[in-house]
C-alpha cells in the first residue's frame, strides 16, 4: 500500500506498535476479510473485544491461531476494562458459551413442542 500512515507503523525507529482489536461476535468470513487487509501490518499483539455479546470464541480463536498473532486479553462489552487472557480461562470460557448455546436451543425446542400440542 503506498498510504503514508501505513509506512508509519512499518517504520522501527518509531517505535510504532500495532494491537488489533477484534471482537468475538464476528463471524469467521469477516475475520478473514479483516486479516486480508491487516496482514501487512507489523501487528505485536491482539485483544479480543465484545467477549459478553459472544456466542461462541470458535471463529476468533481460529483466526489468532491461524494467524499467530499472540493474544494479549479481553475485554467485555459491558466494561471494555482489558483483562489477562490464559489458555485455562479461554478454555473455561468457551466452554460456558457452548453450555449457554446449548440450554438456549433446549428451550426453544421445548417451547416449539408447547406451541405444537396446544
Amino acid at each position: 500500500m503506498n498510504d503514508p500512515i501505513f509506512d508509519l507503523f512499518n517504520d522501527q525507529e518509531l517505535g510504532i506498535e500495532v494491537i488489533s482489536v477484534l471482537p468475538a461476535t464476528h463471524q469467521a468470513e469477516i475475520l478473514k476479510s479483516i486479516d486480508l487487509h491487516l496482514n501487512h501490518l507489523p501487528i505485536r499483539g491482539g485483544i479480543i473485544s465484545r467477549v459478553s455479546d459472544a456466542v461462541s470464541l470458535g471463529a476468533i480463536l481460529d483466526m489468532f491461531i491461524l494467524t499467530e498473532i499472540p493474544l494479549v486479553g479481553m475485554s467485555r462489552q459491558s466494561d471494555s476494562v482489558l483483562q489477562q487472557v490464559t489458555s485455562n480461562g479461554l478454555i473455561k470460557l468457551a466452554k460456558k458459551l457452548a453450555r449457554e448455546r446449548i440450554e438456549e436451543n433446549r428451550l426453544v425446542s421445548m417451547s416449539s413442542s408447547y406451541s405444537q400440542t396446544a
